[in-house]
């Protein structure tokens, strides 16, 4: 196994170093909350498409769309806040309320898309791909209303996208996901602590 992991490592495209790159630098924008992790998710998604197209991983393409498409408002909705706000849009927590409506939302995501990818598209792994599709979807919603609950999903989809990436032979992925879950260890650390105040319902 060491041997299969060494010789693909030694085989890892410019493609796969890139998105692995910019993977390392949008985390850190997101930690320290600077707006220009929307125009690094617009590029690094563009290429994770081509990555994952070819590993027949299809349900993660839809969630990079997505990403694509959220990245643009988002950049202008931080911009917006920043302005009105004179600089002090905080990260907050999301209320009991919302809390249960985020997670039903993923269930229902999840599930809708379990039977697209899995019953039409016949896509791999689709459990899990559509999972994690479902998690970074309530994720990035959460991520541009600054709720610090969006640490938690893109926690849940690191972990989970570990195991299947590490089959399709994508090592150097594994590797910047293995230290993902350390950043965003930190990244919800480093929310909470710049909490203004906690809002519970």
């Amino acid at each position: 196994m060491l041997d299969s992991v060494l010789k693909a490592l030694q085989n890892l495209s410019v493609l796969e170093l890139s998105v692995v790159i910019i993977g390392f630098i949008n985390v850190f924008l997101l930690i320290k909350e600077h707006v220009w992790v929307y125009p690094g998710t617009i590029v690094s998604s563009f290429l994770h498409i081509f990555l994952i197209y070819s590993a027949k991983i299809y349900a993660g393409i839809v969630i990079d769309v997505y990403f694509i498409v959220t990245s643009v408002y988002g950049w202008i909705y931080w911009n917006a806040k920043s302005e009105s706000l004179n600089d002090q849009f905080m990260p907050s927590w999301a209320s009991l309320k919302e809390n249960v409506l985020y997670f039903i939302t993923f269930l229902v995501l999840w599930f809708v898309l379990l039977l697209v990818f899995k019953y039409i598209i016949k896509s791999d792994y689709s459990e899990l791909d559509t999972s994690i599709t479902s998690a970074g979807f309530v994720a990035t919603y959460l991520m541009i209303k600054k709720k610090i609950e969006n640490w938690i999903y893109w926690l849940y989809g690191v972990i989970v996208t570990l195991p299947m990436y590490f089959y399709k032979q994508l090592y150097l992925l594994c590797i910047l996901y293995l230290a993902m879950i350390i950043l965003n260890i930190i990244g919800l650390k480093q929310w909470t602590a710049r909490l203004v105040k906690p809002q519970y319902a």
